[in-house]
C-alpha cells in the first residue's frame, strides 16, 4: 500500500528545498543560447517560423515607437487611424500578424510620417 509524500517535514523546509534545486542545476550541464539556437535553427520548419516572429517582432517595435515618440496612447492612434485600441494593442503585441501595408500607411500618416520600405540583400 503506497502513502502519500509529505511535502513539508524534517528537511523539507524552503531552504533545503531550495538547496537540493541549486545542487541539481550545478550538476547539469548548462549550454549557452546561442548554441542551443545555432542547433535549433538547423531545422528549415523551425527557422521559418522563428524569422517570421523576429520579423512580425520587429514590426510591432517600431509601432509601439513611434507612437510613443508622437506621444500618443494606443486609443490616441486608434481614433486617428479609425481604428480601436485594441487592434493597435495586438498589432503592437504582435499577436495579430503582420500588418497590412495600408494599415502601416494609415499609422504613419496618423503620426506625421511617411511609410519606407527596403529591400535588402539576404545575409
Amino acid at each position: 500500500m503506497k502513502t502519500a509524500t509529505k511535502t513539508k517535514g524534517p528537511g523539507m523546509g524552503g531552504t533545503a528545498v531550495k538547496r537540493r534545486i541549486s545542487e541539481r542545476l550545478a550538476r547539469e550541464k548548462t549550454v549557452p543560447w546561442e548554441e542551443t539556437e545555432r542547433r535549433v535553427l538547423t531545422n528549415p520548419e523551425v527557422r521559418f517560423l522563428y524569422e517570421d516572429l523576429h520579423f512580425r517582432r520587429q514590426i510591432a517595435v517600431a509601432l509601439t515607437e513611434a507612437r510613443k515618440r508622437a506621444g500618443l496612447t494606443q486609443a490616441g492612434l486608434a481614433a486617428r487611424i479609425g481604428s480601436t485600441q485594441s487592434v493597435v494593442a495586438r498589432f503592437e503585441g504582435g499577436a495579430a500578424g503582420v500588418p497590412s501595408l495600408h494599415f502601416l500607411d494609415r499609422v504613419a500618416r496618423a503620426l506625421g510620417l511617411r511609410l519606407a520600405l527596403t529591400l535588402e540583400k539576404a545575409a
